[in-house]
């Protein structure tokens, strides 16, 4: 039988830290892909992916031979693409194109910016 941890919600009491780490990840992704423009749909499709990672660490670390160190970084991971999704709705400057057209391949299943 697996036992699980219970974990408590601490209110953001680190939140200085979690954020210098949500600001230096941030960087991070600019330097490797530099500032992206995305529909709404494709933001939504990352972020999904990288809550399936932290998902996957959650379970590696519950499960088998995970590290807290995994799971933290994955989780700074998705709370950096979020607020930055946040940011965009939140800030009408985001918007680049309010009229991109794209197309359904359906033989490739992904969406064609035109």
């Amino acid at each position: 039988m697996n036992h699980l941890r219970m974990l408590k919600d601490l209110q953001l009491i680190n939140q200085t830290e979690l954020f210098k780490q949500v600001r230096t990840e941030s960087a991070q992704q600019v330097l490797k892909w530099g500032v992206q423009e995305r529909t709404p749909f494709e933001w939504m499709c990352y972020l999904t992916e990288e809550v399936g990672e932290m998902a996957e660490a959650i379970s590696e670390r519950e499960y088998r031979e995970g590290t807290d160190e995994q799971v933290t970084m994955e989780a700074i991971q998705v709370a950096t693409l979020a607020i930055k999704v946040a940011e965009m709705y939140l800030d009408s400057s985001a918007v680049v194109d309010d009229s991109v057209d794209v197309d359904y391949d359906e033989d490739e299943d992904f969406l064609l910016h035109r």
